[in-house]
């Protein structure tokens, strides 16, 4: 009986170990609402007109590149590792001179929108933010054969 204790508490131990780092480091989707929200913010009253309205295919290329190609990770394992820094890159603030770096970072809320990085790398790139151990991913575009 005690051998079977040891075992059930072992195995739970583990999974509530596994549930706990795995959530670190998944990448999430935004949600549709989310996208608006991020467009919006950067946007403000010109979202309509150049995004929301265009029949440019803005939309569908933004809600792309948050929803498919790019991804926040906690990584302290890089800690120390060099990456190009976020924060080096300007403010997307043309629309929205309010706009603000983001001082703390939550995974659910970070809009890479408000900077002015490469939409369409040829590689993946990782970018560190701030001084943290989150990093952004984003992946290139992958054709389809």
């Amino acid at each position: 009986m005690r051998k079977l204790f040891v075992v059930i508490l072992s195995l739970f131990v583990l999974t509530i170990s596994a549930q706990s780092n795995s959530g670190k480091n998944q990448s999430r989707k935004y949600s549709e609402e989310q996208v608006e929200l991020f467009i919006r913010e950067v946007f403000q009253d010109k979202a309509d007109e150049l995004v929301f309205k265009s029949s440019g295919g803005r939309l569908e290329m933004i809600t792309d590149f948050l929803q498919n190609r790019t991804s926040v990770v906690y990584a302290p394992e890089y800690r120390g590792k060099k990456f190009k820094a976020l924060f080096d890159f300007k403010l997307s603030n043309k629309y929205n001179p309010k706009l603000e770096r983001d001082l703390k970072v939550s995974v659910s809320s970070f809009n890479p929108l408000k900077y002015e990085i490469p939409m369409f790398p040829k590689n993946k790139e990782l970018y560190r933010i701030g001084n943290t151990d989150y990093l952004l991913i984003i992946t290139p575009i992958t054709a389809i054969n």
